[in-house]
């Protein structure tokens, strides 16, 4: 498992926000939308800490 501290700029923060929701009107979703859109969940709701991995459905659908 791999461990990170995010410190980001709240100005760049809206900007990758408002990039993400344009990105997803689009109609484009795949694995890094899932983990961008979990992430930008988790900082609007203030969490100090957020853990990522594929749930069993998604790993049986990939094949693993």
């Amino acid at each position: 498992m791999k461990k990170i501290t995010l410190i980001i700029d709240d100005d760049v923060y809206q900007e990758v926000k408002s990039g993400f929701g344009a990105h997803c009107l689009a109609g484009a979703y795949g694995i890094v939308d899932a983990f961008t859109g979990k992430l930008i969940k988790a900082i609007d709701q203030g969490k100090e800490e957020e853990t990522f991995s594929f749930n069993k459905k998604a790993k049986e659908e990939r094949g693993g």
